[in-house]
C-alpha cells in the first residue's frame, strides 16, 4: 500500500484538543442554564424545607445570641420584619460576629449575621437599620435559597465532571468557606433589598434620614478598591445612593427626621475602636 494513505500532516494532538475543549465548553453551558433553571426554580421551595435543608449546618453559622447587644439586634431585626411585612412563616435570626471586616449578610433560614467591625463605624441606629432591613428583602425574595441552589447545580456538576462525590459539593457549599463563594447575589437582587430596605425604613420611622449614612461612609473605602460597576455584582455605592434619593422623591418621602442613638452595648464597642485607632 501506499504509505501516505493513513498518515496526516496536522499533529495528532489538535484534534484532541479540539474535542476535549468542545466537550468541556458544552458542559459548561449545561451546567449554567441548570444553574439558572435551578435558580428560578428555587423560589417555590417552601421555606420550612429550606430551614430543615440547613439545620445541620447550624452550628456554623451561629454566633453571639444572649449579650445585651445580640438581644438589641434581634429586637430590632423583628421590628424591621414586622413593618416589611414578612410572611408569617418567616422568622428572622440575627448573629452578631465579632469580627474585624465590615459585613453584614444575610443566610439561609432566616439568619443574618452582623460583625463587629460594622456596629463600630454605625453613626445611629437608622443606618443600623437600614443594613438590617436590606439583609431582611434577601431573606423575603429568597435570594440565599436561589443563589445557593445555583452554587449547588455548579459544584455538583464540577464534582462530577472530576469524578468527585456529589455529596462533598453539597457540604463543601453549605460550608463557611462554600458559603462565601456560593452567596453572591445579583446586581437586579441588591437593588431590589435597597428598595425594599429604605421602603421598611420609612415605614419603621415615618421618615429615610439615615438611610444612605452607611453607603456614604463606605464610599471612601470604595473609591480604595474602586471596579468598574459591570465587573462587579453590587451597584457602586454612588449609584446606590442615587437610585435611593430618587425613589425617596417619587414616593414623596420626608427626608427630615429624627436620628436614635445607638444602644450602650455599641457605643462601647465604637469607644474601644477609637482607642485602638487613636493608639496605632
Amino acid at each position: 500500500p501506499v504509505e501516505e494513505v493513513n498518515y496526516s500532516k496536522e499533529n495528532p494532538l489538535k484534534e484532541f484538543f479540539i474535542l476535549t475543549g468542545g466537550f468541556f465548553a458544552v458542559a459548561f453551558v449545561v451546567l449554567f442554564i441548570l444553574g439558572l433553571l435551578a435558580q428560578s426554580l428555587a423560589h417555590f421551595i417552601p421555606f420550612r424545607y429550606e430551614q430543615e435543608l440547613v439545620s445541620g449546618y447550624s452550628f456554623m453559622y451561629t454566633g453571639e445570641s444572649d449579650s445585651d447587644l445580640a438581644i438589641y439586634l434581634q429586637q430590632l431585626a423583628d421590628d424591621l420584619a414586622q413593618a416589611q411585612q414578612l410572611p408569617d412563616e418567616m422568622t428572622i435570626q440575627v448573629q452578631f460576629l465579632d469580627m474585624a471586616d465590615v459585613n453584614a449578610y444575610a443566610t439561609f433560614a432566616g439568619s443574618i449575621a452582623v460583625t463587629r467591625g460594622l456596629l463600630e463605624r454605625m453613626p445611629n441606629e437608622n443606618a443600623l437599620a437600614m443594613v438590617i432591613a436590606h439583609e431582611i428583602a434577601h431573606i423575603k425574595h429568597r435570594h440565599p435559597i436561589s443563589s445557593l441552589s445555583r452554587g449547588v447545580v455548579i459544584q455538583l456538576g464540577l464534582s462530577l465532571l472530576s469524578l468527585g462525590s456529589g455529596e462533598t459539593a453539597i457540604q463543601s457549599a453549605l460550608g463557611t468557606t462554600g458559603l462565601m463563594t456560593v452567596l453572591t447575589f445579583s446586581r437586579s437582587e441588591e437593588e431590589l433589598a435597597d428598595k425594599e430596605g429604605i421602603q421598611t425604613l420609612n415605614a419603621y420611622y415615618g421618615h429615610v434620614n439615615g438611610a444612605t449614612t452607611i453607603f456614604e461612609v463606605l464610599s471612601e473605602e470604595e473609591i480604595k478598591l474602586y471596579q468598574p460597576e459591570f465587573l462587579s455584582s453590587h451597584p457602586l455605592l454612588d449609584n446606590r445612593i442615587e437610585a435611593m434619593k430618587k425613589m425617596t422623591n417619587e414616593n414623596g418621602w420626608r427626608e427630615s427626621g429624627r436620628l436614635k442613638p445607638l444602644p450602650e452595648s455599641i457605643q462601647k464597642l465604637q469607644s474601644l475602636f477609637e482607642a485602638r485607632s487613636n493608639n496605632d
